[in-house]
């Protein structure tokens, strides 16, 4: 019998051989396409979870083809155990950022930032701080989570199965990489293609970074890579190049944003000849911005100098100086909204919101967090939208135009309290280079330690620091209205449980409006103090959230519908703005938002600012009015533009010109310009330095 046809030869003859070497080549291609798939796939997931349609995925799904093919070959061209690992070090890395993306962006609407955990320690302990309702957020998409798993259980019944991961050849990793390249240049050619607006893919690929909108418009992989990037070089930010614009005219000036009280009725004790004052000139300095520019050779400072001599300064008005030498207290309010107002259970919030300077169209942007919410408060400036935590930036500038800095030279006692942690967000840093004295838990504020702290026993524990005092400026960060909205986690819901027993409201609204009517009685103590000392017509007290109720989002969607949470619902929001001395309110419908805050207080102090200083703007100007999202959507008095869709809706029936919606991108694009180079190159001690000590702000 022959031997030539044995199994053993078979086996062992060279066109088995070359079969067999042929099977492996294939399970090394079958892999790398195993890596295309799953890439594409987890991008689908992604993208349809966070923002719940089909639109703008071909890009990111493009480029996750892409990424797929890079990661598998990189697992084809080692051993096989080095291949393996390789492979599950790839896979489970990206399982875990997707799983982290997808889990910040349902807790905080708004896509997680590397810079919280580079460095510095205060983005994870901001994290940590969530905890319950980060577990919450895991519970609620458990389904998610096990669909995104799905491709590692399958790779790991591949490994169960075939334990050795073979190579390709050179020649086959160099064909795979050349239709890798034609990939690329497929994507580049398709997004600079793409130049259809303002924030269309091509821009943020090459010209500016929105991490918000990256991720909607350009995916997850380069989102996660630009975000890493900047968060470990903030200087390689793409800017916009500087344009001078002119705001437009609107032709509609019947359509009236604020609605004027006769003076002398809201302010009886304003006599003719101090009224006659007030209606002149604009809010500006002696600065000559252009020769400023002119002589400049450092390009962050030559760009804001050009910017500063190109805006729009806001003009004096019918309430400048109506507030002049009056006691300021100014409240950032965690999580304040509309919904936590109500005539009988926070009847003191309600009195303040309906009286006074009732903003009828105040919105509150949602950026990364409390922090970026108290950020705007209290500088009047756009946060660094790259996901960077600003306030935590500006511990060693100079913050010329916070409060505290301003009023501490005229003459008033200036104190900042917060009651959770002094040091969180490094709050024991940036608090007291804006000029206060602070004190937090932990460094001269002892209230009790639970979670959250109360805001009543915050104010019965500050206010006799200054009361006293013959003008003061206090400044509070509350935190009684904080997450989770239960009545076993909140302290706060708990205590004030017994008071929403009758109110018709889901569990879950009725811990939110428990906890914030601590927040209520910490304003009712705060008035009656002012009154008992004979203060009260005399203080202004300006207060706003930080943010809207974060985790309440499915509940106020079913209250106020989904479309209206989609354009704006979530983010408008009450501002407060009174003080005892108003006799009638004064109803204004401008839009306006937190960064609005401080240029309209130091307008009605009658303070001598620069308006061009700051990104926002007194409200009660005849500026038209602008509102900021982290996206770089907007809203202005006249329509609602949303940067994802491209979409508009109009909001009145004026008349507007053919560039209006171009001209306010270009708006929005200076002032996000603008705001980031304030902060990044310290722009107010480049003022102070050329121009003086008391250039920007005097009585």
């Amino acid at each position: 019998m022959s031997h030539q046809h044995t199994p053993a030869h078979l086996i062992n003859s060279a066109q088995f051989q070359r079969w067999l070497h042929r099977l492996h080549r294939q399970k090394a291609l079958l892999r790398v396409l195993f890596f295309v798939i799953t890439f594409a796939y987890w991008e689908l997931m992604l993208h349809l979870i966070l923002f719940k349609d089909w639109h703008g995925l071909l890009y990111p799904l493009l480029m996750a083809v892409f990424m797929g093919a890079v990661a598998g070959l990189i697992t084809t061209g080692c051993r096989p155990k080095t291949n393996m690992i390789l492979s599950w070090i790839i896979l489970s890395v990206r399982f875990m950022l997707l799983m982290v993306y997808l889990i910040f962006w349902q807790v905080f609407k708004t896509a997680f930032s590397f810079s919280l955990i580079i460095g510095g320690s205060e983005g994870a302990n901001a994290l940590t701080q969530f905890n319950n309702l980060v577990f919450s957020a895991i519970h609620k998409n458990i389904w998610a989570i096990i669909l995104f798993a799905i491709p590692l259980i399958i790779f790991l019944i591949f490994c169960i199965r075939n334990p050795k991961f073979r190579y390709l050849r050179p020649a086959m990793t160099m064909k795979w990489a050349t239709a890798m390249i034609l990939l690329m240049l497929l994507f580049t050619v398709s997004v600079n293609k793409a130049n259809d607006d303002s924030y269309s893919p091509q821009s943020l690929y090459s010209n500016q970074w929105v991490k918000d909108l990256s991720l909607r418009k350009l995916g997850f992989d380069l989102t996660a890579f630009s975000d890493f990037k900047y968060a470990l070089f903030p200087s390689l930010v793409p800017q916009s190049n500087f344009v001078a614009y002119t705001m437009p005219e609107i032709s509609t000036p019947s359509d009236k944003m604020v609605n004027i009280v006769d003076v002398v009725t809201a302010y009886p004790n304003l006599d003719s000849e101090e009224a006659s004052t007030l209606y002149f000139g604009d809010n500006v300095r002696d600065i000559d911005f252009a020769s400023l520019a002119e002589n400049e050779e450092n390009a962050d400072y030559q760009w804001l100098n050009q910017y500063m001599a190109s805006a729009s300064p806001t003009t004096k008005n019918e309430y400048t100086g109506l507030f002049k030498d009056y006691n300021v207290i100014l409240i950032t309010a965690e999580s304040f909204s509309p919904w936590a107002v109500d005539e009988k259970l926070t009847p003191t919030l309600y009195k303040m919101v309906h009286t006074g300077f009732v903003m009828n169209n105040f919105y509150i942007p949602a950026f990364n967090n409390t922090s970026d919410g108290e950020y705007m408060v209290c500088t009047g400036l756009i946060p660094n939208g790259q996901g960077n935590h600003s306030f935590q930036d500006t511990a060693d500038n100079d913050m010329a135009l916070c409060f505290g800095n301003i009023l501490g030279p005229l003459g008033y006692s200036t104190n900042a309290y917060h009651p959770h942690t002094y040091t969180f967000y490094e709050r024991d840093q940036t608090h007291p280079n804006m000029g206060y004295t602070y004190k937090g838990y932990g460094n001269g504020l002892d209230v009790t330690y639970q979670w959250p702290e109360s805001d009543l026993e915050m104010m019965e524990k500050s206010m006799d620091d200054y009361i006293n005092n013959e003008h003061f400026h206090a400044y509070y960060m509350t935190v009684s209205g904080h997450m989770d909205y239960t009545f076993t986690d909140n302290s706060m819901s708990k205590k004030n449980q017994a008071l929403v027993a009758d109110m018709d409201a889901d569990e879950q609204m009725k811990a939110y409006v428990a906890c914030q009517i601590e927040l209520d009685r910490a304003l009712e103590y705060m008035i009656q103090r002012l009154e008992d000392a004979g203060v009260a017509d005399k203080t202004v007290i300006a207060l706003a959230p930080d943010h809207y109720p974060y985790a309440m989002e499915e509940l106020l969607s079913n209250t106020i519908g989904a479309e209206a949470v989609k354009w704006y619902g979530l983010y408008k929001s009450n501002m407060i703005l009174w003080s005892a001395s108003m006799k009638e309110p004064v109803q204004v419908n401008k839009v306006c938002s937190s960064i609005d805050i401080v240029p309209t207080l130091c307008n009605l102090l009658g303070l001598n600012y620069d308006s061009r200083l700051y990104s926002g703007q007194d409200i009660l100007s005849d500026s038209p009015g602008l509102m900021v999202f982290a996206n770089k959507s907007f809203i202005t008095d006249y329509l609602i533009y949303d940067t994802v869709t491209g979409e508009t809706k109009a909001l009145t029936n004026a008349s507007l010109p053919a560039n209006y919606l171009s001209t306010m991108q270009n708006v929005v694009d200076a002032k996000w310009t603008a705001d980031g180079k304030i902060l990044t190159s310290d722009y107010y001690r480049y003022l102070k330095e050329k121009l003086g000590t008391d250039a920007l702000v005097t009585k």
